[in-house]
């Protein structure tokens, strides 16, 4: 596999490219996660800010080295420039977090007395600015369209819930610093004891376009490109959460 473009160029700064070169070397090792790990030496959507003073000759070797090594980029990166690397602020690492599920009996005494934090997710595909829609199965806003969403869980953070929605709900590793806040709505519900959610809405970037649907909440899929796509049978809350996204874009442009 070429992973390194001819017309290329490197300089003192190393730019966007080098994120998504190592990010590529990863999957072909199989070791995203411990590449998702490297928090102390570097945060990836940043690059464009960085100044390290990195040869284009000692990073092709290092990455050689750790390809035919089959060592995790972790420790393989940290051996190769943790002595080069200057000035990086440390970040959280991107492994699941271990969650925390209420009893089925104590969730229906929190859905009854409680308002419940969720996050629902405008996921952006790779190509152009598609995203993805599902037909729910399950309450609240069974059988209507919907987006990708869960409940927060103790002890998440925000990129944490929504790695764990992108993965669960679609089966697609997302990048969490990617995330752009869209609003948060007040859903009300009659089902499951009055529930009352506080949602809030990111868009966010997906790593790839192989989806994996998770039949136990969803029947259906389909992917979108403008509002005019939205279909009629969707739930409110995420009509307000697309039509933001999409009224975004056009201002953007």
């Amino acid at each position: 596999m070429a992973l390194v473009p001819a017309h290329c160029h490197f300089y003192t700064e190393i730019e966007a490219f080098f994120a998504s070169y190592l990010i590529n070397c990863a999957r072909s090792l199989h070791h995203f996660s411990s590449f998702c790990g490297l928090g102390t030496y570097l945060t990836i959507p940043s690059m464009e800010a960085m100044r390290v003073a990195l040869s284009w000759s000692a990073m092709l070797q290092s990455c050689r080295t750790m390809i035919r090594s089959g060592e995790p980029l972790s420790e393989a990166f940290a051996d190769a420039f943790n002595s080069k690397v200057k000035g990086i602020k440390p970040m959280a690492s991107l492994k699941r977090v271990e969650t925390k599920w209420a009893p089925r009996e104590l969730l229906d005494q929190i859905l009854e007395y409680c308002v419940i934090p969720t996050f629902d997710l405008v996921v952006e595909l790779p190509h152009g600015r598609s995203v993805v829609m599902l037909r729910r199965t399950i309450a609240p806003y069974q059988n209507k369209w919907a987006l990708p969403g869960l409940r927060m869980l103790k002890p998440e953070g925000i990129n944490d819930v929504i790695m764990r929605i992108a993965e669960d709900e679609l089966g697609v590793e997302v990048d969490p610093d990617s995330k752009r806040y869209i609003g948060q709505y007040v859903g009300r519900f009659k089902t499951e004891r009055g529930r009352q959610d506080l949602s809030t809405g990111y868009a966010v970037r997906a790593l790839d376009d192989k989806l994996t649907i998770n039949q136990s909440h969803f029947s259906d899929h389909k992917i979108i490109g403008s509002i005019s796509d939205i279909p009629v049978n969707t739930g409110a809350m995420y009509q307000f959460y697309l039509s933001a996204y999409f009224k975004e874009l056009r201002e953007v442009d």
